[in-house]
């Protein structure tokens, strides 16, 4: 394995990646009131979204709870991935897992930190990526 950074952003990172568990973030979403706040109608923001472990939790609790969807609940989901197969992946498995599409729109290609956009949220969640400077090549 190479220890070079990766020189295109398309290319997935040659250094360790590790996604969140959506059994975690489950409990977070819980444990911190992030979930019923959104079904109160907070807006959600993950600016590092990956796979969306993040909205597949929270679609998750709705589901184990035996609480309908609207599509306003999904709308007011938002993710910022940096990796087009990442969020080609997500929007893929929230489909599979769910049976209906997540809003096509909500999900970005792009660094999250390069937005123009002024946008507003009233929650940010993720699990940005971390790596140990000790650790870089």
């Amino acid at each position: 394995m190479s220890t070079s950074p990766s020189n295109s952003m398309n290319a997935p990172p040659e250094i360790g990646r590790v996604f969140t568990p959506v059994d975690w973030v489950k409990w977070c979403c819980e444990a911190f009131g992030i979930y019923g706040d959104w079904r109160k109608g907070a807006t959600v923001i993950d600016p590092t979204c990956g796979e969306g472990a993040f909205f597949i939790a929270l679609v998750s609790i709705a589901a184990e709870r035996g609480e309908a969807l609207r599509q306003d609940d999904l709308r007011r989901l938002h993710g910022v991935e940096l990796l087009p197969e990442d969020k080609k992946k997500f929007l893929e498995r929230f489909d599979t897992l769910n049976g209906f599409d997540f809003p096509f729109g909500n999900i970005v290609t792009g660094d999250f930190l390069d937005r123009d956009k002024a946008e507003s949220y009233d929650i940010a969640i993720g699990n940005p990526p971390w790596i140990n400077f000790a650790d870089l090549p």
